[in-house]
């Protein structure tokens, strides 16, 4: 008897831990049931074109972004690995934001030129790691000096 309730025992428990990780998983997921946690993730589609002081430019066009990842820094870290070069940042607590300090090993403070960003034509005030960026958007890095 004693073998008998042992087995009734587990047979429970296995019962309760598996209906315990199906409702789990019900919870997390949306009306499709295909995604665990319920973010669901869009892809943003916009262009990067990178100046240099050197009138030397780069364009990228309809780089493809997740929405998590849908800001300028983002963006410009996508347009890097596409075309195979670097981007360094350094991180300013005081403003809780990245600033870019080199694009292709060409770094800021050099002949008195910075790396700066327009959206859509409109000279950006955020730090890129802040600044969203929406489907069609056209982001200009340029590498100039201060007007």
């Amino acid at each position: 008897m004693n073998l008998r309730k042992s087995m009734l025992t587990a047979a429970i428990i296995l019962i309760l831990a598996v209906a315990a990780i199906v409702g789990i998983y019900a919870l997390g997921t949306d009306d499709a049931g295909d995604d665990p946690g319920g973010d669901t993730a869009e892809m943003i589609n916009a262009s990067v074109t990178i100046t240099f002081g050197n009138d030397t430019t780069w364009s990228y066009d309809n780089i493809s972004i997740s929405t998590p990842n849908a800001t300028v820094y983002g963006l410009t870290m996508a347009a890097a690995r596409a075309g195979n070069f670097t981007v360094d940042s350094t991180y300013y607590g005081q403003y809780d934001s990245n600033l870019i300090t080199a694009i292709n090993g060409v770094e800021n403070g050099h002949d008195g030129m910075y790396w700066q960003y327009w959206v859509n034509g409109a000279y950006a005030e955020a730090g890129a790691d802040t600044q969203p960026v929406h489907n069609h958007d056209v982001i200009a890095w340029k590498f100039t000096g201060y007007s």
